[in-house]
């Protein structure tokens, strides 16, 4: 992975763990070389995004009671 795909993953993770494993391993099936470079991490940031609003965040809001939302 080069460094600005790098640098690009973990700042859009904003300090995340989760959404770093996420975004790295979209960047990875993304990828088509041995290298991730920027346009994959876009791309990865793009559909992580995606997987992670249709799963991580629409899970939780199903499951918050109505004070918590």
């Amino acid at each position: 992975m080069d460094a600005d795909a790098l640098w690009a993953l973990v700042t859009a993770a904003d300090g995340y763990p989760f959404f770093l494993q996420a975004y790295g391993k979209t960047a990875w099936d993304v990828s088509s070389s041995k290298t991730v470079n920027l346009d994959d991490a876009r791309l990865a940031i793009e559909l992580g995004t995606e997987q992670l609003d249709a799963g991580f965040f629409r899970s939780r809001w199903r499951r918050a009671t109505p004070a918590q939302r």
